[in-house]
């Protein structure tokens, strides 16, 4: 099996989190870079992590069991908390993650997946805003009323 040099952390899995200390533990003294998607690809959809980040060389570490064994069954190394056996890279026999349902990734990886506001939109509200009420009724229901203020 190859040597690995590159982990991918999902974004399920803080900076922070122990299982990112039980893998560099796991992994020993040879160096491995950790790429934290949360700062460096916010919003990275499953389909992108498999298509363009994980190769013979890199690793997955996520919570995700559907991702887990969708990367396992694409032939990479991918490694998942469970309460039965800690820290594993096999797949998970209970899980069920069909791979023909995915799209193909397309165009370059990018930075940030996050969705990106409309600028006349962001416009737009900055000269209107809402204020919603609360009221309830001798009966007890509650009501809500929308008043835009402009």
């Amino acid at each position: 099996m190859n040597r690995i040099e590159r982990v991918v952390v999902d974004e399920c899995v803080g900076q922070e989190s122990p299982l990112v200390g039980q893998l560099r533990q796991r992994l020993g003294e040879q160096p491995v870079k950790f790429v934290f998607l949360a700062t460096e690809h916010p919003g990275i959809p499953d389909i992108e992590i498999l298509d363009k980040l994980l190769d013979v060389r890199s690793a997955l570490l996520t919570q995700d069991r559907g991702l887990h064994n969708l990367a396992i069954g694409r032939g990479f190394r991918s490694f998942v908390h469970t309460a039965e056996s800690g820290l594993t890279d096999r797949r998970l026999v209970h899980v069920s993650a069909p791979d023909k349902h995915l799209p193909v990734a397309s165009g370059a990886l990018r930075d940030s997946y996050q969705h990106q506001s409309n600028p006349e939109a962001q416009a737009c509200m900055s000269r209107t805003s809402s204020i919603c009420l609360e009221l309830t009724s001798s009966e007890g229901r509650t009501e809500l009323i929308w008043s835009w203020v402009t």
